[in-house]
């Protein structure tokens, strides 16, 4: 055959939707680097920036609809009487608010330049050049690493903000961790595990490096633990869930897919592990299929030869935006 077969090397079947991505995305990140326009290296030109910057401010003022005038502004409760994930998502809200304002600054002040009389400044240059190569302004990127895309970044802040809103909303009432909680709305979900198992340590009266962080499929597996949440939205790359265990995937199989709802729970050191006396393989989850960002590992039942899943690169993934 022209080709191998991907179990030769213990891969999945449809390795090859991984591989036409990653020669995609390579592809296109070289076209983008060949169309970085040469203007962006002259003097300021204001109908060419007009022509090329109108489609970005144009996007932004229409999915930018949120409220930043508490953009700064500090919660009223006592620090010792709000709880550790309760605190985690006023801080992610207001660090959202204020990055979401100081994009709209910089639009904004940019805007009055191409489509006013406003003078050019170092900063706005710096912004507009970048914005023009479709690429994300160094001082955004600073605060917040997203998307390369410019477009995408702006579009993946706005969705985070307005997910962040309900979660607010759900805090104030006390009612976070009621219901699944996506982690892909969070700039930081590995702060809001932190949050959660300091919270869980305060209820188990234990030192936080005492406790472990356990799950399931099926949270009655988790029924006795003192605080439980359930994640939802996360995929799967290099197998597939059925019945809460690890199928292998098929050559016309996506890429990706999505899993059910997963519980988490941080409980003692000592507390027994729920797929305990089965043969378990812990799998990492990422922030992304790039696969730089780590966040965490969970076990979960493994039939076959663990070896085989390793090798296959199975993991888990918070969002499938790179």
């Amino acid at each position: 055959p022209d080709t191998d077969s991907p179990a030769l090397f213990g891969l999945p079947e449809n390795i090859e939707r991984a591989v036409q991505r990653s020669s995609s995305t390579e592809i296109t990140n070289q076209l983008r680097s060949l169309s970085i326009s040469s203007s962006a290296t002259m003097k300021f030109d204001r109908e060419l920036w007009k022509a090329q910057l109108g489609p970005i401010v144009e996007m932004w003022s229409k999915i930018a609809t949120m409220d930043l005038s508490s953009a700064g502004r500090k919660s009223g409760k006592a620090a010792e009487k709000v709880q550790p994930v309760d605190g985690f998502v006023q801080q992610e809200n207001a660090m959202a608010t204020a990055l979401c304002a100081f994009v709209d600054s910089d639009i904004r002040a940019l805007k009055q330049v191409v489509f006013g009389s406003a003078l050019i400044t170092p900063a706005n240059y710096a912004v507009g050049t970048a914005l023009m190569k479709g690429e994300v302004p160094a001082a955004w990127e600073k605060k917040w690493e997203g998307p390369e895309n410019v477009s995408k970044w702006l579009s993946v802040l706005v969705v985070k903000k307005n997910a962040l809103n309900e979660w607010l909303a759900r805090s104030s009432r006390g009612a976070l961790l009621d219901d699944p909680l996506t982690l892909s709305d969070l700039f930081h979900p590995g702060t809001f595990l932190n949050a959660l198992r300091q919270q869980c340590a305060r209820r188990l009266e234990v030192p936080m490096d005492e406790t472990k962080l356990i799950s399931a499929w099926d949270r009655s597996r988790l029924s006795g633990c003192a605080i439980m949440v359930n994640i939802e939205g996360l995929v799967v790359e290099g197998a597939e869930i059925d019945h809460g265990q690890l199928v292998a995937m098929g050559p016309t199989a996506p890429e990706v897919s999505t899993v059910p709802t997963l519980s988490l729970a941080y409980v003692a050191s000592t507390h027994a592990d729920p797929y305990a006396g089965t043969q378990s393989l812990s799998v990492p989850v990422y922030m992304a299929p790039s696969r730089e960002s780590h966040l965490i590992d969970i076990n979960m039942p493994s039939p076959g030869d663990v070896a085989e899943w390793v090798l296959s690169g199975c993991a888990f993934f918070l969002s499938v935006e790179a």
